[in-house]
Order: structure tokens, then C-alpha cells, then sequence
């Protein structure tokens, strides 16, 4: 069984039936979670630079332009609510 279409997307085997898919949807949710994280008082953030959403076609060295922008707007939303962002590089 692909490991997608198991255990870890089917709702109703979460909590509430709520999967993956809206449990964990940082990308279209990050400046709600940070400003989330803001009111908790979080002082640092460590997230991930997704290369296979960065790179749109790596062998040819073409990157997605929607990444480009995303990631450091992502930055500039952590850094605004006084966070500090701790980036790693997902491989």
C-alpha cells in the first residue's frame, strides 16, 4: 500500500477524523501558526527548506518561482513576530 494513501492521509483513523492533510498544512497556513506561535511566547522556530518544492526541475537547475518567494516570506513572518528562525535543509 502506498505509504500516501495509508495510514497517514486516511481521517479516519485521526483524532476526530481530521488527517494530515488539514492537521499539517503549514504552507498555507504559516502566518497564522506564527502569529500562534507568537502568542505562546516561542521565541525560536525550526522549519524546513523542502527542496522538492523549491526545485521545480533539479536536473536542469529550474527553480520554482512560488518557492522563491514563499521561503522568504515565510522568514520575514517569523522575524516580525520576534522569532527567531532556525532553518534546516531537508535531504
Amino acid at each position: 500500500m502506498d505509504r500516501k494513501a495509508g495510514l497517514n492521509c486516511d481521517p479516519s483513523r485521526w483524532y476526530d477524523q481530521i488527517g494530515s492533510q488539514k492537521a499539517s498544512d503549514f504552507y498555507h497556513r504559516y502566518k497564522k501558526d506564527i502569529a500562534t506561535m507568537a502568542s505562546f511566547g516561542l521565541n525560536t522556530f525550526r522549519f524546513t527548506i523542502q527542496w522538492d518544492r523549491f526545485m521545480k526541475d533539479p536536473l536542469k537547475g529550474i527553480v520554482d518561482p512560488k518557492a522563491i518567494a514563499y521561503y522568504p516570506d515565510v522568514i520575514k513572518t517569523i522575524k516580525r513576530h520576534g522569532i527567531k528562525p532556525i532553518i534546516s535543509l531537508e535531504h
